[in-house]
């Protein structure tokens, strides 16, 4: 089998990355030849016609991104056609390995905190002794179900509906990337579902209400500008966090904030209010965050 990464150019003015399976080709009755051929649009896409440096530098990490995952699907087809589907990568031990993609994810606390939780409820289901090759469609089945009947929290109530699926989903991914490393050829996990998600009751703060807090005092000045900050612009935490003074850019007599989104990496553009403009104090260096103190903790 080859591989081949293409590009597809949009209307919207992107380039759509796809890789190109050729399998050969089937020969007619009358002799005539077909190739045969199948397609895999990649979550990666550039800027048919970047027109700055931080187009030009997506492009570049996008194309970068595609071509791994071009080299990750031609090991896994020629570990499955030679018939080593990596027999000793399959007794990669599966805590050890999702511990690696947890720690991967160590600069995203929500993140990480929900992948840990998930690791510790998979623990108390299968131990710390399962390897790849004992992962089958009845183990994802079993964990499912520990999810629904026998997991607790830790004030001793069963999970949520939305807490299983959750958990479970993180198995699921786990299992998906390993398929990319190429540890197994694929996931045992592609037909099991997660549990219904249910629609969660979200409070929403009035107008009102946002202004009392713009006139209520705070011990911590920094975390009531950057809250402010994100109801004036929507923007989310683990992107003000990390917002740098280089970002933002004086555009058209206004303010545009130029980022890449950290958790979809999709860049960004954002014009913001003069009112969001005061929240962010004094200009400062380049590489210094705009909201620089700021701290969380789950």
């Amino acid at each position: 089998m080859e591989i081949k990464l293409i590009k597809r150019k949009l209307k919207s003015g992107r380039t759509s990355l796809v890789l190109e399976y050729y399998m050969g080709y089937s020969v007619a009755a009358n002799g005539t030849t077909r190739p045969q051929r199948k397609f895999e649009t990649l979550e990666y896409y550039l800027y048919t016609d970047p027109k700055n440096k931080l187009e030009r530098d997506h492009n570049k990490v996008n194309l970068e991104m595609a071509e791994k995952v071009k080299a990750k699907r031609l090991l896994a087809e020629q570990n499955e056609q030679y018939g080593f589907a990596v027999k000793y990568k399959i007794r990669t031990n599966l805590v050890e390995y999702i511990k690696g993609l947890i720690e991967q994810r160590k600069e995203s606390p929500g993140n990480w905190g929900n992948w840990d939780s998930a690791l510790k409820h998979l623990v108390a289901y299968a131990g710390t002794n399962t390897t790849f090759e004992m992962v089958d469609k009845k183990f994802v089945e079993g964990f499912k179900t520990y999810l629904a009947k026998q997991a607790k929290t830790k004030s001793g109530t069963a999970l949520s509906t939305n807490s299983q699926s959750s958990y479970f989903l993180k198995l699921k991914a786990a299992l998906n990337q390993a398929v990319e490393d190429g540890i197994i050829p694929h996931s045992p996990a592609m037909s099991v579902k997660p549990a219904h998600v249910e629609d969660v009751h979200r409070e929403y703060l009035t107008f009102d209400e946002l202004q009392r807090l713009a006139k209520t005092k705070c011990p911590y000045p920094v975390l009531k500008d950057a809250f402010l900050f994100s109801c004036l612009t929507g923007m989310r935490w683990s992107d003000i966090n990390k917002l740098t003074w280089a970002e933002v850019q004086e555009f058209d007599g206004g303010t545009r904030i130029v980022f890449r989104q950290k958790k979809t990496k999709g860049l960004e553009y954002l014009d913001i209010t003069g009112q969001a403009v005061r929240y962010m104090g004094q200009r400062g260096k380049a590489d210094e965050r705009v909201f620089a103190g700021l701290k969380y903790s789950a």
